[in-house]
């Protein structure tokens, strides 16, 4: 969601990737851990709300902000 933005101004080089699985995996279970405390209605809910937020930022983004030619993230 973070990302949108700087998409959406031309900054897409200015993005902090990561930089290998091993990143994203501490980040998974970073946010992993944090949401345990929650009921399975609040995390459905969170989900549905972070949907709706994609989608809306997603159908914001010029398309010649995409793909993301500086990475190997298509």
């Amino acid at each position: 969601m973070r990302r949108f933005p700087a998409h959406r101004a031309g900054h897409g080089d200015r993005i902090h990737w990561f930089e290998s699985l091993a990143d994203a995996d501490r980040f998974n279970a970073r946010t992993v851990t944090r949401a345990r405390r929650l009921g399975l209605r609040a995390v459905l809910r969170r989900m549905e709300r972070a949907r709706a937020d994609v989608v809306r930022r997603f159908r914001r983004l010029p398309t010649e902000s995409l793909p993301i030619p500086h990475t190997r993230t298509p």
